[in-house]
């Protein structure tokens, strides 16, 4: 399957599908930032993640200046700054008041967006993400959603974890407390579940491992057999080829491809330094034959495309853009015939899902 990357002189309809359709993918999230289709109506509290679905995937594309106008971009800045809770961090939706108490989630996107937009985060309310992360931490390390929710899993540790490290401050945070939590959410076979006893998944094993590494804890908390486990886990997620299906990872033993996990498994694997364990042609033939005709990605060929399943489909290419092959040199690289040296303009931080020099960008306004 892997021999499918071809070189661009190959016009065959097959040989097209295996390139990155970086204008159509352009096209389609430009679609979705201005004007979210009807299905998405479910996901209205979610709104700034949703954007951020959008621009990132511009971002990594690096079209967010060329395609959308300075007076466009500082619309969208105006829109997120008028999502700042009164009480701290952001809400999700112009349909939620600012009265109400901020999101983890939210304003761990819109601090990505602000960002990618290039904004000087000079209102942002430092105190007042203190206050929240302070608010959402539990008494078991673990962290709500927002102030009062019972929705509490690692997804939030991460969020508070990347917010931390965005703002590069730690204080409202207990971190000892946070990875406790985190280690009672790992099964027993060495990876992590959305709670203690549950069965493991690839997206938790993400944010685990993700926020250890943010914490600066991977080697701390884990011996080197330890972290020789969960890449063999993670490896096991990514389909053989002549299964009818190879390249693709699942989430969960025994489950279907998704185009989502080539990000929650391959950037968690990347944070463990084992990339190189993953058969990256084969990863990128799967996902460039789920394109489709109107940009995007879909989570599986049968399905519609998405603004999640595309952007992590994106982050996970974008994940592959760099790195060598044996008997690879310059121009010949496979990643140069299939388009993502071209079609991507950055590469992508596995720890904050967000294009590189946007980390810089935050990193230059938000360091103390």
């Amino acid at each position: 399957m892997a021999d499918d990357v071809v070189s661009s002189s190959d016009s065959s309809p097959q040989s097209s599908r295996l390139v990155l359709e970086a204008k159509k993918h352009a096209s389609f999230f430009l679609r979705h930032l201005r004007l979210l289709p009807r299905p998405y109506t479910s996901a209205d509290t979610q709104r700034m993640t949703m954007a951020f679905f959008c621009l990132s995937a511009l971002d990594l594309l690096g079209v967010v200046e060329d395609k959308i106008i300075s007076e466009e971009r500082e619309g969208y800045r105006e829109w997120i700054w008028r999502l700042q809770a009164d009480s701290g961090g952001f809400v999700g939706s112009p349909a939620i008041s600012r009265g109400e108490k901020g999101n983890l989630a939210m304003t761990y996107t819109a601090l990505l967006n602000l960002g990618i937009l290039r904004d000087d985060f000079a209102r942002l309310d430092r105190e007042g993400i203190k206050a929240l992360l302070r608010e959402t931490q539990q008494l078991d390390g673990s962290f709500a959603s927002c102030p009062g929710s019972l929705e509490r899993d690692p997804r939030f540790v991460y969020c508070a974890f990347a917010i931390c490290t965005m703002v590069d401050d730690w204080s409202g945070v207990d971190v000892d407390r946070a990875l406790d939590y985190l280690d009672s959410c790992r099964s027993y076979d060495g990876v992590f579940a959305q709670g203690a006893r549950q069965e493991s998944h690839g997206g938790s094993t993400y944010c685990a491992v993700a926020a250890y590494s943010m914490a600066g804890a991977l080697k701390a908390r884990f011996s080197q057999r330890d972290r020789r486990q969960l890449a063999s886990w993670l490896m096991a997620r990514q389909s053989e080829e002549g299964t009818g299906e190879g390249g693709g990872f699942n989430g969960r033993i025994n489950k279907p491809q998704d185009s989502c996990y080539s990000f929650w498994c391959g950037a968690a694997l990347a944070i463990l330094s084992r990339h190189d364990l993953i058969d990256r042609k084969s990863n990128v033939v799967h996902l460039l034959s789920l394109q489709t005709a109107v940009g995007g990605i879909p989570k599986t060929e049968d399905d519609h495309p998405d603004a999640m399943h595309s952007y992590l489909s994106l982050a996970a290419l974008a994940i592959h853009r760099e790195g060598q092959d044996e008997g690879e040199d310059g121009r010949d690289d496979w990643r140069t015939r299939c388009g993502l040296r071209d079609g991507l303009a950055q590469d992508l931080d596995p720890c904050l899902n967000v294009g590189t020099e946007t980390v810089k960008w935050i990193r230059s306004c938000l360091s103390r």
